[in-house]
């Protein structure tokens, strides 16, 4: 499009082109596109298309224009019947030979016979007539007109695409029933299931709608195909739902579920005496006498509250069930990247406080060559974009070097000899190793929780951060959160994991600098222990390393040692 507008020598607003594409639209489509929000003209191009393609698929036809495409032979003959006033028109002799089957009589076919009676011939030849019944084509049209199709709104959040679904014409051997519908004006995502032997709600929706749950007559725990473990389901919830004019609603049982805000089960098709045609993949029933009839939305989009989505293929297949969803329910806990800007003030600060009297430092820069200097400048734009550093005035400076790591690439290191010398050095208790292991005592399963870039999650203190400038050959930068090297560094993120964690420090929790590990007797323990270390992370927007965590383990390896259920042993593959 913006190809076709360039060769045309046209310039124009993006909003004046797409009002101008939607103007030239088809009305039927144009009145299905206008009802979305586009950003970009390619985007109104794309709904454009599809809805053309469904209206052929379902021979929807453009009736619009009839008037103005209405052939010439058609306008004759409404001219002729208008001036004849009733008077019977003189045919062409080929119409006179042509005979109904219906009537029997002879200048038109049966589809166009004015009688409308049906002849029956009877088993002793007599012949009866009959009267039409339209009541099955009536019945036929209003239940076509009472098709619904999918709601269009804005979701509650958008989670994930699980597919792109095959069209109404194709076959829907392996597609699932997708649905929008409406729960206390949110649109919401449905999923029927006959194969489910309950209605099921997702414990998100519950919990943003705000719905009220009572206690289940009959807890019952789930068990999974691959006998990770139990979920136990003890709550349920009545949710009122509404899919066009129908309203409905239906007891579901409370259960985290990330596919879909609401599963219609078994039971429901039960009591709506649901049909269910496998073929097209859609969903009839009678409700209040009428019939209601629903096609399945074809492209879908699953709901939850988070922009970021926990890759499961990360874990441990043999997982419990009960712990994935727990990482699940908490997975900004495990983001791909530290989100960008600073972190929160939690009262627990880096500072650097000079001896008094000694000599502020001011290093030049080292040399580089061209590439480690590209290099260095790409690495100070992305701390930039993040807001961890900002240009910098201070008389105090020391330079920066490369360092190769173990992957080829290299990692930026601030030389901070210099600083170190005239800084004040603050003792805080580090904890003694074998004072840890032996908290592990009588433990059965274990997690291990890795902080991310652990010192970049806490800030400098204000007024402390000229201290920090280190300078390169296009500029001087001060840090705004604490980098690696500084004398003080350990001791102030011993403080802050000790401060952040201190209620669960030696009862089932121990913490060495950024490695967390936490210990339980029992399956039952080791969940809420988990669930509640990792609430405090996600209160304190602290940030672990997928990658590098392992949970619910009966051997983990700890600071070197293999930790088990048996005792310790020292890491042979270090």
């Amino acid at each position: 499009m913006e190809i076709a507008m360039i060769r045309a020598d046209v310039e124009e607003d993006r909003e004046v082109t797409m009002a101008r594409f939607l103007a030239g639209l088809n009305r039927d489509i144009a009145n299905v596109v206008e009802l979305q929000h586009h950003v970009e003209v390619i985007d109104m191009v794309h709904v454009a298309i599809k809805v053309e393609k469904w209206n052929q698929g379902t021979g929807k036809k453009d009736f619009s224009n009839r008037a103005k495409d209405q052939p010439l032979s058609s306008k004759v003959n409404k001219t002729v019947g208008e001036t004849s006033k009733g008077k019977e028109v003189a045919l062409p002799n080929c119409s006179r030979e042509i005979k109904c089957f219906k009537c029997l009589g002879r200048g038109h076919i049966a589809s166009q016979c004015p009688n409308r009676s049906n002849m029956i011939v009877r088993a002793n030849r007599e012949i009866e007539l009959e009267e039409e019944n339209d009541e099955e084509h009536d019945e036929t049209a209003e239940e076509e007109d009472k098709l619904e199709y999918a709601i269009d709104g804005k979701i509650l959040v958008i989670k994930r695409s699980l597919s792109v679904q095959s069209v109404e014409n194709e076959q829907q051997k392996e597609n699932i029933f997708h649905k929008r519908c409406h729960v206390q004006d949110k649109v919401c995502s449905l999923i029927v299931d006959g194969g489910s032997c309950t209605n099921v709600a997702s414990t998100l929706m519950v919990e943003k709608l705000g719905l009220p749950t009572t206690k289940h007559p009959q807890p019952y725990k789930l068990q999974w195909l691959n006998n990770g473990g139990e979920l136990k389901v003890t709550k349920q919830v009545l949710v009122p739902f509404s899919i066009g004019k129908y309203h409905d609603e239906v007891l579901c049982d409370v259960v985290p579920m990330h596919a879909g805000h609401m599963l219609l089960g078994h039971p429901w098709q039960f009591d709506r005496k649901v049909i269910h045609d496998g073929f097209t993949n859609r969903y009839t029933f009678k409700f209040e006498g009428k019939n209601e009839s629903y096609l399945m939305k074809q492209s879908v989009l699953v709901l939850m509250y988070k922009e970021t989505l926990l890759n499961t293929n990360e874990l441990d297949p043999n997982l419990p069930s009960s712990i994935v969803s727990l990482l699940q329910e908490l997975e900004d806990v495990f983001p791909e990247d530290i989100p960008s800007g600073l972190p929160p003030i939690r009262g627990i600060e880096h500072q650097i406080d000079f001896i008094p009297g000694a000599s502020i430092p001011n290093h030049p820069a080292y040399r580089t060559n061209p590439k480690e200097t590209k290099e260095l400048k790409k690495q100070v734009n992305e701390l930039m974009e993040k807001g961890y550093i900002r240009e910098s005035l201070s008389p105090c400076t020391i330079p920066v070097l490369l360092v190769p790591k173990k992957d080829g690439t290299w990692r930026m290191c601030v030389d901070c000899h210099a600083v170190n010398k005239i800084t004040t050095k603050y003792r805080h208790p580090i904890p003694r190793l074998d004072d840890m292991l032996d908290e592990l005592s009588g433990a059965q399963l274990f997690s291990k929780i890795d902080l991310k870039s652990g010192y970049h999650q806490i800030r400098m203190r204000e007024g402390d951060e000229w201290k920090t400038a280190f300078e390169m050959k296009h500029g001087l930068y001060e840090w705004l959160i604490m980098p690696f090297g500084l004398t003080n560094a350990p001791s102030t993120f011993m403080r802050l994991m000790n401060h952040v964690l201190h209620s669960f420090i030696r009862k089932f929790c121990v913490v060495y600098f950024d490695d967390i590990l936490v210990y339980s007797k029992s399956l039952d323990d080791h969940l809420l222990h988990l669930k509640v270390v990792l609430d405090v992370l996600r209160k304190e927007s602290l940030y672990a390393n997928l990658k590098k965590c392992t949970f619910c383990t009966n051997k983990a390896i700890f600071l070197g040692f293999v930790v088990s259920s048996e005792g310790l042993e020292v890491d042979k593959t270090r």
